[in-house]
């Protein structure tokens, strides 16, 4: 929230960190002060509402509202439960995936080097710019 803050409020807010130190451990809230607290509260509050005015308007102007709030937002609580209680992962299947997708890789790039005639760096801004903007 804060760097969105600051991206479109222009404002940088008290951050966490001020009050619990760097470490992120939540029982030490209970050490702060209580107008230091107060302070961060109300702040914290008044930022979320001035970014959910702002937000706002951005999906109305964009016309994403329907999709934000059928489809985006149901889905916060699905990708918190995740998020809290990760997922399984199979790892043969994502070693066999990243296989396959390093012989594609290797086949495109073969054949980028045919088309242009030479090998380099495809990966380089500046070859980029030799064979697709002079080009």
């Amino acid at each position: 929230m804060d760097e969105l803050s600051v991206k479109y409020l222009h404002y940088k807010p008290i951050p966490l960190s001020d009050l619990i130190g760097t470490k992120k451990d939540p029982t030490k809230m209970f050490e702060v002060k209580l107008d230091e607290l107060c302070n961060y509260a109300s702040e914290d509050s008044d930022v979320t509402y001035r970014l959910y005015e702002v937000l706002d308007k951005e999906l109305k102007k964009n016309n994403l509202t329907k999709l934000a709030y059928e489809i985006e937002f149901p889905l916060i609580p699905v990708l918190e439960d995740i998020e809290r209680e990760g997922i399984r992962v199979d790892k043969g299947i994502l070693n066999s995936l990243s296989k396959d997708l390093l012989i594609l890789l290797d086949n495109y790039t073969k054949k980028i080097y045919e088309a242009c005639g030479e090998e380099f760096n495809i990966n380089s801004p500046s070859s980029y710019r030799r064979y697709y903007l002079i080009s």
